[in-house]
């Protein structure tokens, strides 16, 4: 589980899941990625986004069923290949919403993770 910084939102990413068996949020949007994916989930009663292929699942953990990771996991998302958007029948799954981040000992901003001093 690691830690990214999207748009003033903290996330901890969840790892790469089947795709749940719902409806997604937003489908066939060739610009998907992570930071979409959570502005659009954001606000809808929801503590978790996922994000395949070129679509964006809202929800909870409850919906993710099977861990999973190998080559279908690996596909970098559409027009940002430094993200994984998975191959379609995979899903990145990540917790989103306000958090005090004070109160964590670390965070990731760009890919590089600090120690926070108190």
């Amino acid at each position: 589980m690691s830690n990214t910084v999207f748009d003033r939102l903290f996330v901890v990413q969840l790892g790469c899941w089947l795709k749940p068996n719902v409806d997604p949020f937003l489908g066939n949007f060739t610009g998907m990625d992570w930071s979409l994916c959570n502005q659009l989930c954001t606000g809808q009663e929801t503590n978790v986004f996922m994000v395949g292929k070129d679509s964006c699942f809202c929800g909870n953990e409850t919906i993710l069923e099977h861990l999973t990771n190998g080559s279908a996991c690996d596909v970098p998302c559409p027009t940002h290949p430094d993200q994984m958007c998975g191959d379609g029948s995979v899903v990145w799954a990540s917790y989103t919403g306000e958090l005090l981040m004070s109160c964590l000992p670390f965070v990731t901003v760009d890919g590089i993770m600090t120690k926070r001093s108190h």
